[in-house]
């Protein structure tokens, strides 16, 4: 990969030449973070992450729900399990904490104009596949009890 593009000062530039809303975080170890809000249709409050590696690593997060409670976790982690199926290529994950993450890596190509398509690709990949899997997710975490049975 050619070093010498700084792919955060391109996605940056990429950013605010299209008066996209934005904040920027500098980490510990070098890489930058893009926080872009970009809810999806059902849930307009969701921000997306980007972290963007000075090699030009990147990935995309995002999450989806937060706290699920204990006694829905199984019932989640199936629901999850079925949209994994649909969309095999952005991982949805159930952590410890019950927070509900999506996400999706990859490597910025060594060209700027194609990298900063790659990253306008997956921005619109990421917000398709959350307005498919918000629905089916939320549907679950607001269920009430009573329904479940």
């Amino acid at each position: 990969m050619d070093e010498h593009i700084n792919f955060a000062g391109l996605i940056e530039d990429y950013f605010n030449d299209r008066d996209f809303k934005f904040d920027v975080r500098e980490m510990r170890d070098g890489d930058v973070m893009f926080v872009i809000p970009l809810g999806a249709k059902n849930l307009p409050g969701i921000r997306i992450r980007l972290v963007v590696t000075p090699e030009g690593i990147c990935k995309i997060f995002t999450y989806l729900a937060n706290e699920v409670p204990e006694k829905k976790r199984i019932a989640m982690l199936e629901t999850l399990n079925k949209l994994e199926n649909k969309y095999r290529y952005v991982k949805l994950t159930l952590d410890s904490d019950g927070d509900v993450l999506a996400s999706y890596d990859f490597i910025a190509l060594d060209d700027e104009e194609v990298a900063i398509k790659q990253v306008e690709m997956m921005l619109s990949v990421i917000k398709n596949v959350m307005d498919t899997c918000v629905p089916a997710i939320m549907r679950l975490v607001w269920e009430d009890e009573d329904d479940e049975d």
